[in-house]
């Protein structure tokens, strides 16, 4: 009985974690993606100048 009570409290925090760190990368993902996209945008235009001078 205790044991079953214990594993019902580990997997409610297992299970609250994994919703967590779910949520936390995507929010770090989509931060990611903008600065790889600022980081293109500023490569190419780097480029572009070097080109045309």
């Amino acid at each position: 009985m205790r044991e079953e009570i214990e594993e019902a409290k580990k997997e409610k925090s297992r299970a609250y974690h994994r919703a967590y760190s779910k949520e936390y990368r995507a929010k770090n993902l989509e931060k990611f993606r903008e600065y790889e996209r600022i980081k293109a945008r500023k490569y190419r235009a780097r480029k572009k100048l070097q080109v045309t001078t």
